[in-house]
């Protein structure tokens, strides 16, 4: 693909992405000047240089909707959300044709009449009929997945540890006549390689507000097909995670906020029945925790009905009434996760909550990573999602077990028990889970885990002795400690000392 082409893709993807968020906004405040003028000029910008690329579809479309902006601009056309859906639907057409661009690299073909026609009607302040505001938001996350904006003093850093990693080669090829000198190039060496990793992994990094700018489209699409007044709240954009994790967990973070607008929030004569605000609101957030990303989707909707979430699971043959009965709430709440599980009466665009829960789960598991739910009937729902900062390389404790050696993550060893042989602190098994008893009551160790004879105290310590034995506590989240979480696929393991 030419390079000029390439990079008009890698910028217009980029631009398009955020006049999603851009024209929300402006729905909301339609008196906005300088948003309409920035709207007006990303829009103004693709119509250019697609003249000078020789794209004659989509500089067309392009300049259509550019026309409805020039009004708002000018003052003379009223921003609605009729008119704002009709430019978020030329803006999907746009994404589409650029998609088309970057896999062929020539436009794909296709007739945009009716769509050119709608956005005149629009410019001439007409009213176009009420099927032409179908919502079909196309993407351009494949295009933007392929680059990533890198800070200018991080590729610095690296060129500058790149040229220290060659000196210390060439200290290591020229011979030494002292046998102490040998070390100080490796020293040198094993520091240059160590920056060098952290700047490759700030240069790899990106925050979740890329992910996040995209959802308000999602939320308010879905309010307007469903007549609900939904407000989108973010918090901790700032946060940053690897690119590679941030791709993976994309599709379960719209998922769940798909299923809190479309079936936790409830209509707005339904909340005000139930003594709420007519608005219902989602709320993202996300922060650091533990070498972790932490992401909460939440919603102030109707809740789980465990009630019927129960009796579904009996009909399907889940569970048996006998069981259902000794379950608590929680544990019937978690049903939800079961593959295929749904209460819904039929099948609809939005499937009925619970519906692709166990796919959310599967694919956060995938990547290291848990997901954890709570709910209140009435009070809403919230969902956490604990994810790896990174997959590239993964810190892990060395276990040795019975002749055979463990990497266990280190963000799921909550704990390290110190035991010594005939102490009042026994491992016993039960239920397959082998537990302690003692002065620290009974907790789950691990039951894949047997504890294991490993050095546990710094060398030269003076109680240090074959006695005694290291039992790790695992968990991850809320969930009980238990069963030994698994690797994530392709990543570095990087041994600690026990």
């Amino acid at each position: 693909m030419d390079e000029l082409l390439q990079e008009f893709l890698t910028q217009t993807a980029d631009s398009l992405n955020a006049l999603d968020l851009d024209l929300v906004k402006l729905e909301k405040n339609p008196g906005d000047a300088e948003l309409i003028g920035r709207i007006f000029r990303v829009v103004h910008t693709v119509k250019g240089n697609c003249g000078f690329l020789g794209l004659p579809r989509l500089e067309n479309v392009a300049h259509h909707a550019e026309n409805v902006l020039g009004q708002y601009r000018k003052g003379t056309l009223q921003v609605t959300p009729d008119s704002v859906s009709l430019i978020l639907q030329s803006l999907d057409r746009i994404k589409g044709i650029v998609g088309g661009l970057a896999a062929t690299g020539s436009e794909p073909a296709g007739d945009d009449k009716v769509l050119i026609g709608l956005l005149d009607m629009a410019a001439a302040d007409k009213k176009p009929p009420a099927e032409a505001f179908a919502q079909s938001a196309a993407a351009t996350d494949d295009i933007a997945a392929k680059s990533l904006r890198v800070n200018v003093d991080t590729l610095e850093n690296i060129m500058t540890l790149v040229g220290e990693l060659v000196l210390a080669r060439n200290q290591l090829l020229q011979p030494s006549e002292n046998a102490g000198a040998d070390r100080q190039p490796l020293q040198h060496l094993s520091k240059a390689v160590s920056e060098l990793q952290e700047e490759v992994m700030k240069a790899r990094m990106q925050p979740v507000g890329a992910l996040m700018s995209r959802l308000p489209r999602l939320v308010r699409d879905i309010g307007i097909d469903l007549a609900k007044k939904i407000r989108l709240e973010c918090e901790g954009e700032e946060t940053e995670i690897d690119r590679q994790v941030l791709e993976l967990v994309r599709d379960p973070l719209m998922h769940l906020v798909r299923n809190a607008a479309g079936h936790g929030i409830e209509k707005p004569a339904d909340r005000v029945a139930a003594g709420k605000p007519p608005e219902g609101v989602v709320r993202l957030a996300a922060r650091h925790e533990g070498g972790q990303v932490v992401i909460e989707v939440s919603d102030d909707g109707r809740g789980l009905d465990t009630y019927t979430i129960g009796n579904k699971a009996v009909e399907k043959g889940l569970v048996t009434p006998a069981v259902l009965a000794a379950m608590s709430p929680r544990q019937v709440q978690q049903l939800v996760f079961t593959p295929g599980f749904s209460t819904a009466a039929g099948v609809t665009s939005l499937s009925g909550r619970g519906v692709g829960l166990d796919v959310v789960q599967s694919n956060i598991e995938k990547i290291g990573g848990t997901v954890d739910m709570s709910s209140m009937a009435g009070r809403g729902c919230a969902f956490t999602l604990r994810i790896p900062l990174t997959l590239a390389i993964l810190p892990a404790l060395i276990a040795e077990v019975e002749g055979e050696r463990y990497a266990l993550p280190l963000g799921a060893v909550q704990e390290v028990v110190r035991l010594r042989r005939g102490s009042p602190h026994q491992i016993e098994r039960s239920n397959n889970t082998r537990q302690t008893a003692g002065d620290r009551g009974s907790e789950n160790i691990a039951a894949a885990v047997t504890p294991a004879p490993v050095p546990i105290s710094k060398a030269g310590d003076d109680d240090h002795d074959q006695d005694k034995m290291a039992a790790m506590l695992l968990g991850m989240g809320d969930e009980e400690p238990g069963g030994v979480p698994r690797v994530p696929e392709g990543s570095t393991i990087m041994e600690l000392p026990a």
